[in-house]
């Protein structure tokens, strides 16, 4: 999906980038980001743990837990966030 820039009257558009040739990454750079301003994916989430694993049948482990506003877990996931792929 591409990125589009507002600039003035025109748009600009901005090609898909490998997050290591922008030097983000996935575990130091984006999830952090997430965990410090979830609300850019949605208003009503609320971070509740980071690197969580605590699962009762599983050893399954997600970057960032959340609360959603029906108090339904969200486990966002870093690697989906537009233009940019895992690097890590």
């Amino acid at each position: 999906m591409p990125l589009y820039e507002i600039n003035g009257e025109h748009l600009r558009r901005h090609d898909a980038a490998r997050s290591a040739a922008l030097g983000l990454y996935e575990r130091k750079d984006l999830q952090r980001l997430l965990r410090n301003d979830i609300a850019v994916l949605s208003p009503d989430l609320l971070v509740v743990a980071e690197e969580f694993g605590n699962w009762e049948d599983s050893r399954h482990r997600v970057d960032l837990l959340a609360i959603g506003p029906h108090r339904q877990r969200i486990h966002p996931d870093e690697r989906l966030v537009p233009a940019v792929e895992s690097a890590d």
